[in-house]
């Protein structure tokens, strides 16, 4: 079993971070598992555990508590009041203690800021993929449009056409109807004329 503070720390700023949310750690691997055990013994964390038979316990999901919460502001503002204190007073040959505790609270204070610096990169770097996905996205959407709006433009001028293709058949059938009536008399004229001639 390997307890680290470090890594503990890590895990309460993670669940901090997605608060109120859970964070899923089945698949995750071995180390994390004790000191989540621990967090959770201390109350700092509420969690989902398997308890199968003939299996060893295992943390499937976590969430931080209130008291987790607190736990991480106290000992964020411990360091920022020892920092200040030595800063103010400035360090004296008296009290090199005080240099001690100044230098180990600007190195986690460096520390948690490199943290959260690497955090908040590779969350732009997610952003920005899912900003990339969406203008894409919208691009199609707006191709696809482009082609609906083109579609129903086609379908109009195909409406246009059906009803100047149905007024033209009506001026055949109508012409043909005249054609009709008029060929006998004109066959009878044709015949009498021909007679005429012989």
């Amino acid at each position: 079993m390997s307890l680290d503070p470090k890594h503990q720390r890590e895990i309460l700023e993670e669940l901090r971070a997605a608060y109120p949310a859970t964070v899923d750690y089945q698949s995750r691997a071995g180390d994390l598992q004790p000191n989540l055990f621990y967090l959770h013994g201390r109350g700092y964390i509420k969690a989902g555990i398997s308890d199968a038979v003939g299996e060893p316990n295992w943390i499937q999901w976590a969430s931080i508590t209130e008291e987790g919460i607190e736990f991480l502001e106290e000992s964020e503002n411990r360091w920022k009041t020892v920092l200040t204190g030595v800063l103010s007073n400035g360090v004296s040959a008296q009290r090199p203690h005080l240099s001690t505790l100044a230098l180990v609270g600007l190195s986690l204070l460096c520390t948690g800021l490199l943290s959260l610096q690497l955090r908040t990169t590779a969350e732009l770097r997610r952003m920005r993929v899912v900003i990339s996905q969406v203008e894409s996205a919208q691009v199609t959407v707006e191709s696809q449009m482009t082609v609906a709006l083109k579609g129903e433009e086609l379908e109009s001028q195909l409406g246009e056409l059906e009803t100047r293709v149905g007024s033209v058949e009506t001026r055949v059938r109508l012409l043909e109807g005249a054609a009709v009536e008029q060929i006998p008399g004109a066959l009878c004229r044709s015949a009498v004329e021909s007679g005429k001639q012989m």
